[in-house]
């Protein structure tokens, strides 16, 4: 399916484009005081099928043959309103700097995912945006014609914890394994929007878990999900305030076991925690379970482990005060076109928890 226009043609992407993508995440940080590029290397796809998601990539390409934007669509099991829906989560966009303000590109390029809509079959879609970026903020929130409309659902804030505090011990009772965990996940994602809706599939079986027990059953589990071999954080760099600040700061992590900040190009050594489940009224296990979780991964190399939570979670201020966490701020928002309502796109009030490692 390949649509035509004077200087730019759109297509379905497959392995012809791996490179050609990869090199356009490469060349597009997400700006602000810390810049990072979000590497897909070295298959783009590969990603993806480790998600066991469905999924599609559009990209627009120049009369050079060059990939100039892409954005993807990927669909899974989520919970909305306590139901399990087919969600369609709209990520990876990039446009090159060369392209920047071609608005009329994003517009055909949403026309063209628009028309792909019968066969993704989704029951609703959701994207997430930096609270930096607040050039697509404004153009996605203004409502422009010939584009989605963007409803905010809330804030998702994702935290970065050093794993150094997994040196501190748990005197916690924590098993391992993943015997009868699928229901406890379900039940957890359940009252929580975005959440995805796990299957046998999504969890292998040599996948360890560590859970952590009272006298009514599980209070948290949850386990590691190193990605680096096909999902890569990579600092771009660093405004001039924070390039003159970062030595700084990082003598004063270093001493205090906060999150360091790599030097311009490095690739942050992180993983995820992936999946969890944990009861809002037993914070003290969520800590448990990440010391242990925060063991385990630095003996991997793994220095920082990211989870997030609602930004009405109150487990985040637990985390943050245990933890010393750095936060990165994203905005969420449904994805809808004004003649055609999802009947779940009218969310309750519960709070959202969309995996962060499936973004």
């Amino acid at each position: 399916m390949i649509a035509q226009s004077t200087d730019i043609r759109f297509a379905l992407a497959d392995e012809s484009h791996n490179e050609a993508i990869c090199r356009l995440l490469r060349h597009t940080p997400m700006a602000g005081d810390i810049s990072v590029c979000l590497q897909r290397e070295p298959n783009y796809f590969a990603a993806f099928d480790a998600e066991r998601s469905r999924h599609w990539t559009i990209v627009a390409i120049d009369l050079h043959d060059r990939v100039v934007c892409a954005g993807s669509v990927s669909v899974r099991r989520r919970f909305i309103n306590g139901q399990n829906r087919r969600v369609g989560y709209l990520g990876q966009l990039r446009l090159a700097e060369s392209h920047a303000g071609r608005a009329d590109l994003l517009r055909r390029g949403f026309q063209f995912f628009r028309e792909l809509l019968p066969s993704i079959d989704a029951e609703l879609y959701f994207t997430s945006i930096a609270a930096e970026n607040t050039r697509a903020i404004r153009f996605l929130e203004a409502g422009v014609r010939g584009m989605p409309c963007y409803p905010l659902v809330g804030n998702l804030v994702t935290l970065l914890l050093p794993t150094i505090a997994g040196k501190t011990g748990s005197n916690a009772a924590i098993t391992h394994g993943i015997p009868n965990r699928l229901d406890v996940l379900n039940d957890f994602a359940r009252e929580y929007q975005f959440a995805p809706a796990p299957t046998e599939d999504d969890l292998p079986e040599k996948y360890d878990m560590p859970s952590i027990h009272d006298a009514s059953g599980i209070s948290a589990c949850g386990g590691i999900w190193d990605r680096r071999a096909h999902k890569q954080t990579v600092i771009a760099g660093y405004s001039p305030r924070m390039s003159i600040v970062r030595p700084l700061y990082n003598a004063f992590a270093r001493s205090t076991g906060r999150v360091r900040l790599p030097p311009p190009s490095a690739e942050l050594a992180h993983a995820y925690i992936y999946p969890l489940a944990s009861r809002m009224d037993r914070p003290d296990a969520l800590v448990a379970l990440v010391r242990q979780l925060a063991r385990v991964a630095r003996e991997r190399g793994i220095e920082v482990l990211t989870i997030g939570f609602d930004q009405r979670d109150p487990r985040l201020a637990v985390l943050d005060r245990e933890f010393k966490a750095r936060r990165y701020l994203t905005r969420i928002y449904t994805v809808t076109w004004p003649a055609e309502n999802s009947p779940h796109a009218t969310l309750d009030d519960r709070l959202m928890f969309p995996e962060v490692a499936l973004l």
